[in-house]
């Protein structure tokens, strides 16, 4: 669970980023270097401003611009706009911090102030172009800032990196060149007027590890409302957790039965002990090899389509968790009613066994790949009447 906090908490940081409150300072200095940035694609520069250095950023697709028309040891005037609690605070020098570099608004060049939505390129950098899977990587090199490592080449030509890396969190610590690894990350694909970090680099992915297991399938995992969204693996170590997209039940289902054996690659977060299980991304069973390249936590029921909907029946039967909360109900033996917050907060006590009632709202529609336990019609509800009274419930 570690992983997903480390993600969370650079979300938020990002947040409180574009929270803060900035001044725009000109800053003039000598050019130190260009330096990379979110992506892992040059965005950030470093000037010596007298004795002391700063760091600053520029929308990637600028790049190519900047280094036709500065070189390192040139002067530079800027405008930047400064955050002075972080300039203060004495960690501009660690990798992660190059997300959080003081924004240039305007640059000095050729005799006038020319502002950055004017430059040449300019255009918003696509942060999550997509994500990718990759299967048995060999790294081919290995790349260090300080005492950390922060990105590997594979395939020639790409660069792996990792997002953060801190005294207490560097997923890149323990590889080694020549070692082979699978993982998932956001691509970044080459726009006009970006620089890689390196010529011979043309694509660059954040690295998530991902974990290698065999073994096959002895049953499958469904939610409350029936959908498929998980498999049990019984693997050489034991028997472990996988979640997958909902629409992919039937493909899963495909390879099971008579202990076929698969291997699969998944997230790398302990399975143990907690109450979702694994995002699985990739199963290679004989010839085939099905990836799922998207990121998601403990199985995912994928968005659905509905259609307006209004029943009127007999609770014919009530689901509860195993700590008594409503979990939903089934009405006429045909449709199964998802609870919502105020179901349970507000009627538990009259959605009994027995009663009738109507119901307004959504019925979900079945996707293509999906694999239900029982043959209901779900619906989200809105409105629920019963003894007369009619209740929102969403």
């Amino acid at each position: 669970m570690k992983r997903i906090a480390v993600f969370v908490l650079f979300a938020l940081s990002q947040t409180s980023w574009g929270q803060a409150k900035f001044e725009v300072h000109e800053v003039t200095g000598k050019l130190l270097g260009f330096e990379n940035g979110y992506g892992f694609v040059i965005s950030n520069l470093k000037l010596q401003v007298g004795q002391s250095v700063g760091f600053y950023s520029f929308p990637p697709s600028q790049c190519q611009f900047l280094k036709q028309k500065f070189k390192v040891g040139d002067e530079m005037t800027i405008k930047a706009k400064i955050n002075i609690a972080f300039k203060n605070s004495h960690v501009a020098d660690q990798p992660w911090a190059r997300f959080f570099r003081d924004p240039i608004v305007e640059f000095w060049i050729d005799g006038n102030w020319l502002q950055i939505e004017k430059m040449p390129q300019n255009k918003p950098f696509n942060p999550r172009n997509y994500f990718s899977v990759f299967l048995e990587k060999k790294i081919e090199k290995i790349y260090t800032e300080g005492d950390y490592k922060t990105a590997f080449q594979f395939d020639g030509n790409k660069l792996a990196f990792s997002f953060v890396a801190t005294r207490n969190y560097n997923e890149m610590k323990d590889l080694q060149e020549g070692q082979t690894v699978s993982f998932i990350g956001m691509s970044y694909q080459p726009e006009d007027g970006v620089c890689f970090p390196f010529p011979h680099i043309k694509q660059t992915c954040s690295y998530k590890t991902l974990l290698k297991s065999n073994g096959h399938i002895t049953s499958f995992l469904f939610k409350q409302n029936f959908a498929c969204i998980g498999m049990k693996l019984q693997t050489e170590t034991g028997e472990i957790q996988l979640g997958f997209p909902s629409d992919m039940a039937e493909k899963m289902k495909s390879f099971s039965g008579k202990n076929q054996e698969l291997t699969v690659y998944y997230d790398d977060y302990d399975v143990k002990g907690v109450m979702e299980p694994a995002s699985v991304h990739a199963v290679i069973y004989q010839s085939d090899t099905l990836k799922i390249e998207s990121l998601f936590y403990g199985g995912a029921d994928v968005k659905h389509d509905h259609k307006a909907a209004s029943i009127a029946g007999k609770i014919t039967s009530v689901f509860k968790s195993k700590k008594g909360r409503l979990v939903g109900l089934v009405v006429s033996n045909q449709y199964f009613i998802e609870s919502t917050s105020t179901m349970t907060d507000q009627l538990e006590r009259i959605l009994t066994k027995g009663n009738i009632v109507v119901i307004e709202g959504d019925q979900r529609i079945k996707k293509l790949g999906e694999i239900y336990s029982k043959n209901y019609e779900i619906i989200v509800p809105k409105r629920i009447t019963i003894a007369d009274k009619t209740y929102l419930v969403n």
